[in-house]
């Protein structure tokens, strides 16, 4: 009789702990149940108000965590895209003006001077002075007639 009544009085005090347990769980729950209530009701004026905000959201929110990773790597690449065309179109810029300033030097001819004689000025000046001297030996690196240069260059 003993052994029955022990039994008796712990399973009274198992129950009387479940039923605790589950007046807690029941009391979180209408307290969850309450504050989603409170948000939808939120939700919906907050849409009534601006219909478009609410489509937006509707929208993300039926998003897959597989679709979202994805829109974040087509966000990436497309910032990646913006930046690479910003430099893009700096080289081409940077390209343009070194261009000009290549036809600008080669549409700008040079006259001959005391110091420098182009290409194009070099002739056959003899060898009366030092400076027609080289003039006349420049022109022979100009010209590959190498019969030239010995009837020009020899005694």
């Amino acid at each position: 009789m003993n052994l029955a009544r022990t039994l008796l009085i712990a399973s009274v005090v198992v129950l009387a702990m479940v039923a605790a347990l589950q007046h807690r769980t029941v009391a979180q729950l209408r307290d969850e149940h309450l504050a989603l209530e409170k948000q939808i009701a939120q939700t919906t004026i907050a849409a009534a108000a601006n219909p478009s905000a609410a489509a937006d959201t509707s929208s993300t929110a039926a998003l897959t965590d597989e679709e979202r990773a994805e829109v974040l790597r087509s966000r990436g690449e497309l910032a990646r895209s913006r930046s690479h065309t910003t430099e893009l179109a700096a080289a081409q810029t940077e390209n343009r003006a070194a261009r000009f300033d290549l036809e600008r030097f080669n549409t700008k001819k040079a006259s001959a001077t005391a110091d420098y004689w182009p290409r194009e000025a070099w002739k056959f000046a003899g060898f009366a002075s030092p400076d027609a001297a080289l003039q006349s030996s420049l022109l022979t690196l100009k010209r590959v007639d190498n019969q030239w240069k010995v009837a020009r260059f020899s005694p």
